[in-house]
């Protein structure tokens, strides 16, 4: 599934890469960041994404293209059940 195509190219680039999920050639979700960048998302706060880190920190980008499922974004349990989620409690 597309899941598995985009841990497959984080595995190809030795996990040192970021890879993103887009449509269309358009950005979209969900991003599998690399290790070296948790210390600055841990620093993240409120609503803020990592895009500016991933534009600053000068690594790789690789995007899969996934078709439509990319542009949906499900940071809220409201969005999850909008897009047909269900989260287990």
């Amino acid at each position: 599934d597309d899941r598995d195509r985009l841990i497959d190219a984080f595995r190809k680039a030795g996990g040192n890469a970021v890879v993103r999920a887009s449509h269309d050639g358009k950005r979209g979700n969900p991003v599998l960041l690399p290790r070296s960048l948790f210390p600055a998302i841990a620093h993240l706060e409120g609503d803020t994404g990592a895009r500016h880190l991933v534009e600053t920190e000068g690594l790789d980008v690789i995007d899969v293209e996934i078709g439509a499922a990319a542009s949906v974004d499900v940071d809220t349990r409201e969005a999850l059940e909008g897009a047909g989620g269900v989260l287990q409690d």
